[in-house]
């Protein structure tokens, strides 16, 4: 695997036996807050005091970690509790607890999307379900001591866990801020999370090129920076996207590709994006009621039933067939824009007739068609 941690050791047994085990189970993690990557190893903390079940990490001397530092691995967020004393200058080993939470302050954009740990509420959704309610008094909330939390201020809110807490006391130490709340009923804050592919591709591909996709996330329709994003394709024989929006593109046909916010549970889909050259199929249907009464108006739809190419067939063309009275052309106004048709009954000598409203439209070298018998009635 090489030296991917910093600089060169020297070639002892303790260093060989950590670049083994690194080799063998070494993991990519990223900083949360300026997104470095680094690489380790973790051991479950097995004792009898591991009510937190905490992870242990072991990691190069050189990674750019310290004591409180938020961890990205795998989509979780983790909280690094310590940093053990240097044993040698190969590695250090940290404890881990995962973050079981998300604060977004009321009213400051620039503190949202916090993760954080409580022992007292990972207790009290073990024994409430889904709904933070059995505890009433303060709690403690821990998280990284960094810019944005460092503009946290007692007396701002924040909604989690189905409740709302205020926050009665904060103070730093170690690299961690500890920030003390309390539930209040009282209140209650408006949350609008949502997120938008920000690129969704226009154009084709063909096999082997790459496309990046990006996405942003919104609180209240300010940016939230930092929230965690994970990607997917929706053929992955069409096209791969990594975990941070990398298209690539390996064989024809028509995929979409979907990003989601893991701490919100929301998600957006790029537009359906073509690869090559994939095999041409149309069918069609017309959708709508079978009845028409004489002074209403009546809309109909074109519908592809293989993918979305609705924007791209072309020559789509609506007739009146069939009809059984004398000339649908004087007692039917037949008004259609693209796949959408609409007719309206504009004389009463279409009562009790019938007819068949039939659509066809073309798609590259394919073809194709579909029809809806119609029955006009005597009144709307």
């Amino acid at each position: 695997m090489g030296r991917i941690f910093g600089t060169p050791y020297k070639d002892d047994a303790a260093y060989i036996q950590f670049l083994r085990t690194m080799e063998r189970e070494g993991k990519s993690c990223l900083t949360y807050s300026d997104r470095k990557e680094f690489y380790c190893f973790f051991r479950m903390k097995n004792d009898n005091e591991n009510r937190k079940e905490t992870i242990i990490m072991y990691y190069d001397t050189t990674a750019p970690l310290r004591v409180g530092c938020l961890i990205d691995y795998n989509s979780a967020i983790f909280l690094t509790l310590n940093r053990e004393t240097i044993e040698n200058d190969i590695y250090y080993k940290s404890v881990l607890v995962q973050c079981n939470g998300t604060m977004n302050i009321s009213g400051k954009p620039d503190c949202s999307n916090i993760p954080i740990y409580s022992e007292e509420i990972k207790s009290a959704m073990a024994l409430s379900g889904t709904t933070f309610s059995i505890i009433n008094g303060t709690s403690e909330i821990i998280t990284e001591d960094n810019q944005t939390t460092q503009q946290i201020k007692i007396g701002d809110v924040f909604e989690e866990f189905g409740r709302t807490f205020e926050i009665t006391n904060i103070y730093f130490m170690n690299g961690i801020a500890h920030i003390i709340v309390q539930v209040t009923q009282d209140r209650h804050i408006e949350q609008n999370y949502t997120l938008q592919i920000m690129n969704s591709p226009t154009k084709s591909f063909s096999p082997g090129e790459t496309y990046q996709l990006s996405a942003k996330a919104f609180l209240n329709g300010t940016e939230v920076e930092h929230a965690v994003l994970t990607w997917g394709s929706s053929d992955e024989i069409v096209a791969t996207v990594t975990s941070n929006g990398l298209i690539t593109f390996l064989e024809s046909g028509i995929v979409c590709f979907t990003a989601t916010w893991k701490e919100q549970k929301i998600s957006d889909v790029s537009e359906a994006v073509i690869c090559g050259q994939p095999e041409a199929s149309l069918s069609c249907r017309v959708t709508g009621d079978q009845q028409l009464s004489w002074g209403g108006e009546y809309e109909s739809t074109f519908k592809n039933l293989d993918f979305d190419v609705t924007s791209d067939v072309e020559h789509i063309v609506w007739e009146i067939r069939n009809y059984t009275g004398k000339n649908h052309e004087n007692d039917l106004l037949l008004k259609f824009v693209g796949k959408d048709a609409y007719i309206e009954v504009i004389d009463a000598n279409a009562v009790f007739k019938e007819f068949d409203l039939s659509v066809s439209g073309s798609y590259r070298d394919t073809f194709a068609e579909g029809s809806l018998h119609i029955t006009i009635g005597q009144f709307i």
